[in-house]
């Protein structure tokens, strides 16, 4: 039997995390970090604002209620490609919005 090697294939994303079942977009308020940064586990990425449909209508205080989070890095490396140009737009969960490079040639997605 041939078992294929797929781990490297993978590359190190940095993709707008969905946050709940019901969550299909958000507008990156602002990123908190440049091209070229260093971070480690947990540094703040950047501030998004979330579509309404993130909190089930039940649990909602009011109906377009939002809420505005920060998310952090999950990985240890150095910033790159990161789409400033995604600024202030809504965009859907799962859009790349840059990479760590971490100098290892073998990674997987956050």
């Amino acid at each position: 039997m041939i078992f294929r090697q797929t781990i490297p294939y993978l590359s190190k994303r940095i993709t707008l995390p969905q946050l709940s079942p019901t969550h299909s977009k958000a507008r990156i308020v602002r990123f908190e970090v440049a091209n070229g940064d260093s971070v480690t586990d947990y540094d703040p990425f950047m501030t998004i604002e979330c579509s309404a449909d993130m909190v089930t209508e039940a649990f909602r205080d009011f109906p377009d209620q939002q809420a505005v989070m920060l998310i952090d890095t999950q990985e240890v490396g150095i910033i790159k490609g990161v789409k400033h140009s995604l600024i202030n737009q809504w965009i859907p969960v799962g859009t790349e919005l840059g990479s760590i490079d971490d100098g290892d040639p073998i990674d997987g997605d956050w």
